[in-house]
């Protein structure tokens, strides 16, 4: 893949200061030509990669732009060596080309700041995965980051939340990773930036048309600036209740679908008076539900008497069975 062969040439160049084209395509694996199109693709990044001619010749970064590595502090160089989440890594087929150019890295670093190095690596391990299997596809990443780097429209399957599938054209921007989850994110039919989620991607096609990436656009600040949008629109439910202890220590610590908003101190009867909030009133009555007798509903109202209707469905459910 060619961005994690960019950066290997970056870091033999940076280790070594001078290799010949010959040298990198041989140590990379691929053809010389292959590595002279990596370099015009560094240069057309801004990269200082200068070719010197002769006998001597061959390829070096620019003086000022290599010792910027040495100028970095002890902390500075260890914290680039934290562990990255291997299930991302995998998902991008870079895991062992990640593994290999730390490892280079490494073999570059002043002895002095090798233990420092080896403690974070002994005491810190970060991992996105979460306890339960989830159902991810990430099937399809290697097509969609080629048509990313090579400016390619898309043709997908996209299965929406309903189940319906829809055959899409989309211009891919790039890929985040949010936890665990891909979200692709791409210019729509209507010229709109929108975000699509890898898993319910059933099918790409790498279609033989190119389209221009729009001038400026940063990925980070799209997600930054989305991500913020997102969770400022979200439909909030305001709950009053009475929680047991028990209850109480459960949604304090477990807040996927709900959040306490605010607590009193204990009541004479132990319960916790309580402000949660939820998205929707049906995720607060099902929510509210599932601790049974745990959870005493003041208001709004209509959620009391929501919560009885479902409680009655469910009994008359068991008795007629």
């Amino acid at each position: 893949m060619r961005a994690d062969r960019l950066m290997l040439i970056l870091l033999i160049l940076q280790q070594k200061g001078k290799t010949t084209t010959q040298e990198l395509a041989q140590e990379l694996e691929v053809s010389s030509r292959t590595i002279l199109r990596d370099m015009d693709v560094l240069s057309g990044m801004g990269i200082p990669v200068i070719a010197e001619r002769g006998k001597n010749g061959g390829w070096r970064l620019l003086d000022e732009y290599r010792k910027t590595l040495l100028t970095l502090k002890k902390e500075e160089m260890a914290s680039l060596f934290l562990s990255f989440p291997e299930a991302l890594l995998k998902d991008l087929r870079i895991d062992k080309p990640f593994q290999i150019a730390r490892q280079k890295l490494f073999s570059a670093l002043p002895s002095m700041v090798e233990p420092l190095v080896q403690k974070f690596w002994e005491r810190i391990y970060i991992d996105t995965e979460p306890w339960k299997e989830s159902n991810k596809r990430n099937d399809w990443i290697e097509p969609i980051l080629l048509a990313v780097w090579e400016e390619n429209q898309l043709q997908i399957t996209y299965e929406r939340a309903d189940g319906q599938k829809k055959e899409r054209v989309i211009k891919p921007l790039g890929l985040v990773a949010r936890g665990n989850q891909w979200y692709l994110v791409a210019i729509n039919e209507d010229n709109q930036i929108r975000s699509f989620k890898l898993n319910r991607v059933r099918s790409v096609t790498i279609l033989d048309k190119r389209f221009e990436r729009p001038i400026g656009f940063n990925m980070t600040t799209y997600w930054k600036q989305t991500k913020s949008e997102f969770v400022a629109n979200l439909p909030r439910y305001i709950v009053q209740v009475e929680l047991s202890p028990y209850t109480f220590q459960r949604i304090k610590w477990t807040d996927r679908f709900v959040r306490i908003l605010d607590a009193g101190p204990p009541l004479s009867t132990g319960w916790i008076p309580a402000t949660l909030r939820f998205d929707t009133e049906q995720e607060a009555a099902e929510t509210i539900l599932g601790f049974h007798s745990q959870v005493k509903v003041l208001s709004p109202t209509s959620l009391r008497e929501k919560v009885k209707e479902m409680a009655r469905a469910v009994l008359d459910f068991y008795e007629r069975k």
